[in-house]
């Protein structure tokens, strides 16, 4: 027993030397993990993006700092150390930003079949659109009604025919130059504009030709006066006196087979402008007078002979008419009328600055 003390005794202090170690090595194990995060704590302040993983890193159980805080006689194995980095390593921003751009497969597929749908769903549509259209829309824009204005002298009875209306002209297949060409094609007309009305009519607006003058035919033993417009086309028979019209009578122009729609001469087109002119700004002038005859002198060279209405005494003037030597000579033939000696005068002649009357025997007075 004495003996057992002893070794008791004896190694104790062995057994307190070992526990002190154990409890100096805990007490050191927090200084020593301090001191591993000193060269941390800088890295942290220049890289920003690995701090995260610094720290993560220190606290797996095995890691190198955990090591050192150990009691000796415990070992890590490098392998599992390997491992744990690896499993628990944060992505960076970069990474991060590789990882947004790239789109799953899966995805882009469900896109692409998309796309294909809406396409045929298009497709399907239009073509259902284009047969309503083909099928559907002639019928519904078959002409039915047609509204004519501008009428004088033609009648709808005239201008609907040349149209030339079937069951097939609709207004999507109506050839409406065709059909203007068709209705102008009446002497009487002077244009013609033809416009589509939705759903099913056409507008036809007309201009009609306006006399200016009467021009007399003769046709076998017959002479028949026909209306001329300013443009020196006779287009029309007239059915009333021109008289009654308040235009003049033009004589001295021959037609061979006449026809309505033909022109005068061109020589006689400023003679005509005049006409129409002096018509709208003194019509008067123009009713004092019952026929104008034209004396052809040459090819393109005439000259005009007037015969009063209620005188006896014609007036030669030139080509050109004048509204002030039309007054002046209506004013002579009034002052020649009173006397005795107008009787022997055959014609007063304006065709000069100076007024010259000759008389019957052939003597200038």
């Amino acid at each position: 027993m004495a003996e057992l003390s002893t070794l008791t005794r004896t190694d104790s202090p062995r057994v307190s030397s070992r526990v002190s170690s154990r409890d100096s090595s805990r007490d050191s194990s927090p200084e020593t993990v301090r001191s591993d995060f000193r060269p941390t704590q800088k890295r942290e302040e220049s890289a920003p993006e690995e701090r995260r993983s610094i720290r993560r890193e220190t606290a797996i159980p095995g890691s190198s700092s955990g090591m050192r805080s150990r009691a000796p006689g415990h070992d890590a194995k490098p392998a599992k150390k390997t491992a744990s980095r690896q499993t628990v390593r944060i992505l960076t921003s970069q990474d991060q930003k590789v990882a947004a751009r790239v789109v799953p497969s899966s995805a882009a597929a469900r896109r692409h079949t998309g796309y294909g749908l809406r396409i045929f769903a298009a497709f399907i549509l239009l073509a259902g659109l284009g047969a309503i259209g083909y099928f559907g829309l002639p019928e519904a824009t078959r002409i039915t009604k047609v509204k004519v204005d501008g009428m004088k002298s033609v009648s709808e009875a005239d201008v609907i025919p040349a149209l030339a209306l079937t069951a097939d002209v609709n207004l999507i297949n109506a050839d409406l130059a065709a059909m203007e060409s068709r209705v102008a094609a009446d002497p009487r007309i002077a244009s013609v504009r033809i416009r589509r009305v939705l759903p099913d009519g056409l507008s036809v607006e007309l201009t009609e030709r306006s006399p200016v003058a009467a021009v007399l035919v003769e046709e076998g033993s017959v002479s028949r006066q026909v209306l001329v417009d300013a443009e020196g086309v006779a287009y029309a028979y007239a059915d009333s006196s021109p008289s009654q019209m308040g235009i003049p009578v033009l004589s001295g122009i021959r037609f061979e087979n006449f026809k309505p729609g033909q022109r005068l001469p061109d020589y006689l087109s400023p003679l005509l402008g005049d006409i129409a002119r002096i018509g709208k700004e003194k019509p008067s002038l123009l009713s004092a007078f019952s026929e104008i005859r034209i004396v052809k002198l040459a090819d393109n060279e005439a000259e005009l002979l007037l015969y009063p209405l209620h005188r006896a005494i014609p007036v030669r003037m030139p080509p050109a008419l004048d509204a002030d030597k039309l007054v002046s000579a209506l004013l002579l033939l009034d002052i020649l009328s009173g006397r005795e000696s107008s009787d022997g005068i055959e014609e007063i002649d304006f065709r000069t600055g100076t007024v010259v009357y000759r008389t019957k025997e052939g003597q200038p007075g």
